[in-house]
């Protein structure tokens, strides 16, 4: 859909069918329509695979009563539905397949994705297996390389 048509989407009346993208919610045409259903206790939000800690997502998959979108508070009345079988992203075991052509001893691996366990455990795969130590930036870290 063009941003016309999206937009049109948040003056259907009755049963509707939406999807999205955006799959944390933290940006994009699917806070509009979260700003006009969420509050609905007849609407159904289906949250597919991971959601980011601090996200509008998150928040909404850890049972969040109120949410903030577009900085107003918005009541979550809506029937909410997890599927965290489903995700556009790789997993631990798909990531290391992934960095198998990579050079023996890469100067510089850095983890920036993923919950703080999750990434720790790559870390230390990457280690036991390749060798390899990795860094986990924290927020806001400068690294000079």
């Amino acid at each position: 859909l063009d941003r016309e048509e999206s937009k049109a989407l948040n003056k259907l009346k009755g049963p509707a069918v939406i999807i999205s993208a955006s799959g944390m919610m933290t940006g994009g045409r699917i806070m509009h329509h979260l700003l006009n259903r969420l509050g609905d206790p007849n609407t159904t939000l289906s949250l597919v695979g991971f959601m980011a800690a601090g996200t509008t997502g998150r928040k909404i998959v850890d049972g969040a009563d109120l949410v903030y979108i577009h900085k107003h508070p918005v009541e979550v009345r809506a029937k909410i539905i997890k599927m965290f079988g489903l995700s556009g992203h790789a997993d631990g075991y798909e990531l290391m397949h992934w960095m198998e052509p990579l050079a023996d001893n890469p100067p510089d691996i850095f983890l920036t994705h993923g919950e703080p366990d999750r990434t720790r455990a790559l870390a230390d795969d990457l280690k036991r297996e390749r060798g390899w130590d990795c860094r986990i930036p924290k927020l806001d870290e400068i690294v000079e390389l």
